[in-house]
């Protein structure tokens, strides 16, 4: 089955779900990848923000994306089993 994007060029074949999860090669992190990334999350993917993203790299626009403090879940489970110590 050939799918074929809005304007009429050609989608790649979907992904199995091994496939899905093997992470992006860093040669495929290209200007096209950058955008598909930033629409997916939610931001418009304006030309400078793609470039940002593309001389960044992947790992960095991710992190920057999507940041992760481990700190407030240390804090949330303590808390858990401070109250639990209590009953």
């Amino acid at each position: 089955m050939l799918l074929f994007r809005l304007g009429g060029t050609p989608m790649s074949a979907p992904l199995t779900p091994e496939q899905a999860w093997h992470p992006l090669p860093a040669a495929a992190w290209d200007s096209t990848a950058a955008r598909h990334l930033l629409r997916r999350a939610g931001w418009a993917a304006l030309p400078p923000e793609v470039d940002r993203a593309v001389t960044e790299g992947l790992p960095a626009t991710l992190e920057r994306l999507f940041p992760f403090d481990p700190a407030p879940l240390a804090l949330v489970a303590r808390n858990w089993l401070v109250a639990a110590k209590r009953s």
